[in-house]
């Protein structure tokens, strides 16, 4: 374990991205949403056959791609918090020791 915390200078510009991070999973999920369209609409509708594929390739791969995104975009939110409280913590930390250390300069 590691006596001491190093903050890297790019920290603020790494957390910067996941605004961006977000955006692209709601992406995914239209490309998704789309994809399932296509996939549904090309296995056809209306005889024994179209409806076996939409019940067993349609229903459980929308289902699917539906649990990974929500989980990925909870991740990626959650990370983004998590390190936004980071950077907070971090900048309250340096402004703390900024201030002890001002004590111990002689005046």
């Amino acid at each position: 374990m590691t006596d001491r915390i190093h903050v890297g200078g790019n920290l603020n510009s790494l957390m910067a991205q996941y605004p961006e991070i977000g955006t692209r999973v709601r992406l995914l999920a239209e490309h998704l949403a789309e994809l399932e369209q296509l996939n549904s609409s090309a296995g056809g509708h209306g005889d024994e056959i179209a409806e076996t594929y939409q019940s067993n390739v349609v229903e459980p791969g929308s289902r699917t791609h539906e649990h990974l995104n929500k989980l990925i975009a909870l991740v990626t939110q959650q990370a983004g918090d998590g390190g936004q409280g980071a950077l907070k913590l971090f900048d309250a930390a340096e402004q703390d020791a900024t201030e002890k250390a001002k004590g111990w300069l002689p005046d």
